[in-house]
């Protein structure tokens, strides 16, 4: 259900309204070299999430879990571990020197 803005109010509605058109608008028209631009910045704030089956850590009776499978979770955390390091240590390095070179300043 939608609700109309108090009358006091409808000019600012409005006003904020043609800000999202224009917003939208200039998304449109430049969506390739925005989505370009985000996806291959070093500056991009990322987030990692990481999802576990819990069947892989519990043992179950039934649709219970009753007991945890430390040793598996211990293991699933360190590939875990191991791929952000090599990531951080490895993959992003590599990535950010080959986008680098790219940049029209290094042509």
């Amino acid at each position: 259900m939608y609700r109309r803005p108090a009358k006091e109010d409808e000019a600012l509605f409005l006003q904020a309204r043609d800000y999202y058109e224009e917003v939208a608008a200039f998304i449109s028209e430049h969506r390739e070299t925005l989505v370009r631009d985000w996806l291959q910045s070093t500056l991009r704030p990322s987030s990692l999430i990481l999802e576990v089956r819990k069947d892989l850590v519990f043992d179950y009776e039934g649709s219970r879990p009753v007991r945890p499978r430390i040793q598996d979770a211990q293991y699933i955390a360190r590939v875990f571990a191991a791929a952000i390091q090599q990531y951080l240590v490895e993959d992003r390095p590599a990535r950010e020197v080959a986008l680098a070179a790219q940049e029209a300043r290094f042509r």
